[in-house]
């Protein structure tokens, strides 16, 4: 008995040492593999260092292939100006060398670009084709143009001009010659390298004369900007009704357009400049019509992201205080200016509580018209559908229907004078077609004159 004991106790003690020996192999594992868990953290950590050099060098890579494209660019920017000024230079240089036979040396111009040009004047159906103005409209505008130059003094189309440098290569055009070619660049909106070729004047001239005639042109026609200044200018209701009739207090009409714009290079540009309604990079203006069609006023034009209520909220009509009666809520009935817009410009009736607002019911997912809303909407159509047709007019002229790549600054002057042309048409019948006296260049128009009693000239034109 004590032996077997004895066994027991051995094999109980054999038993605790193999225990202790798988421990301590057991700890050795379990070291080796926090060991491994070390060398496999700090290849990880190895591996996330160089795919973040990757990724820098991928970066840097980017930036390079960048740099290169804009160097490239560059390089071929100055090989055009480089080849535009050897252009300009071989022409010059071919100007002087080899003249037209019958060029005169006196005026500066090729005489059979003159009778070219002539001929488009004297003849109805090719002015009205250049330029979309009768021989009337022209004359019209030619007779105020030279006395706008005579009271003004204007430099560029005085007969006794002289030069304050040497004299080099004299090429001038007269009045109804820079007239013909701004109306065509208007009409068809002309690069002026083509009008170079077409008039026989420098792309520099060129600019020289359309900047000119111009500031001549926003003076002489009764654009939208400058009837504006006339409502301005009147003192009773009367006054005011005589340019915006109908009833109570007169009767607006306005809307917005867009314009189409070239694509801006900048980013900011292009969110500001991009319309969503259209869907294109625009510029956007309102546009206000009386009962008659005529464009009484235009507002400063905005990027395309801009709403027609925000635009007219930012830049309101400028009609002075009757702008400001239009914003007074204690109008009499009387009094009140009845204005026509369209569902774009929700909210208007807040900005101009003193005016009656005539705007369409817009349908919403819930709710559907009814009857009455439907007729009401059918009377709105139908009359502000007049300022859409004056739109149509505007927008005949390649100017400001094509893509426009100026500034905005610049495409105001330009719609500016465009509604005087259009305007010039529609008071054709109310316009003083007396010889403008000096000092009075602007189109005086008699307001109370019925249009429809004279013969407008495009009337004229389509009959003959």
């Amino acid at each position: 008995m004590h032996e077997l004991e004895q066994e027991i106790a051995n094999l109980k003690e054999i038993i605790a040492q193999k225990d202790r020996q798988l421990a301590q192999k057991s700890e050795k594992l379990a070291y080796k593999d926090r060991q491994l868990s070390q060398k496999n953290e700090k290849l990880e950590h190895k591996d996330k260092k160089l795919a973040r050099n990757a990724e820098k060098l991928s970066q840097k890579d980017r930036q390079l292939t960048k740099m290169g494209k804009k160097l490239t660019q560059q390089e071929e920017m100055y090989g055009n100006l480089i080849q535009k000024k050897d252009r300009a230079l071989s022409k010059e240089h071919s100007l002087w060398k080899h003249r037209p036979a019958n060029w005169d040396s006196n005026k500066g111009v090729d005489l059979h670009r003159i009778e070219i040009l002539d001929d488009i004047l004297s003849d109805d159906a090719k002015l009205y084709a250049v330029t979309m103005q009768t021989r009337e409209n022209f004359q019209h505008i030619l007779e105020h143009a030279l006395v706008y130059i005579e009271s003004n003094n204007v430099r560029l189309f005085c007969e006794d001009r002289t030069r304050k440098s040497a004299p080099g290569n004299r090429c001038k055009l007269s009045l109804r010659h820079a007239l013909l070619m701004v109306l065509k660049e208007k009409r068809d909106n002309t690069e002026q390298e083509i009008l170079e070729v077409d008039f026989g004047v420098a792309q520099s001239n060129v600019s020289r004369y359309i900047k000119c005639v111009n500031e001549i042109l926003k003076a002489t026609l009764p654009t939208g900007k400058n009837i504006a200044r006339e409502i301005v200018a009147c003192k009773t209701k009367e006054e005011f009704k005589k340019i915006v009739p109908g009833c109570n207090g007169g009767e607006f009409t306005m809307d917005g357009t867009h314009s189409p714009a070239q694509r801006p290079i900048e980013k900011t540009l292009r969110r500001m400049r991009y319309s969503g309604k259209k869907k294109r990079f625009t510029n956007n203006t309102t546009v206000t019509i009386n009962k008659d069609g005529v464009i009484v006023g235009i507002s400063d034009s905005a990027v395309g992201s801009t709403s027609d209520i925000t635009l007219l909220r930012e830049s309101p009509m400028p009609f002075g205080k009757w702008m400001e009666l239009m914003k007074n809520a204690t109008t009499p009935n009387k009094d009140r200016i009845m204005v026509w817009v369209d569902k774009g410009y929700q909210g208007i009736d807040k900005d101009f509580p003193g005016a009656d607002i005539m705007i369409p019911y817009k349908r919403t997912k819930n709710r559907k018209l009814t009857t009455e809303q439907k007729e009401h909407n059918h009377i709105v159509n139908r009359t502000r559908v007049l300022v859409e047709h004056t739109i149509g007019r505007l927008k005949r002229h390649d100017k400001i229907s094509d893509p426009y790549d100026g500034t905005l600054k610049e495409y105001n002057d330009d719609f500016d004078i465009i509604s005087g042309l259009v305007n010039l048409k529609l008071l054709w019948g109310k316009i003083d077609h007396t010889p403008p006296t000096p000092g009075k260049w602007e189109t005086v128009i008699d307001w109370d004159k019925d249009s429809s009693a004279s013969t407008t000239p495009l009337q004229s034109n389509s009959q003959a």
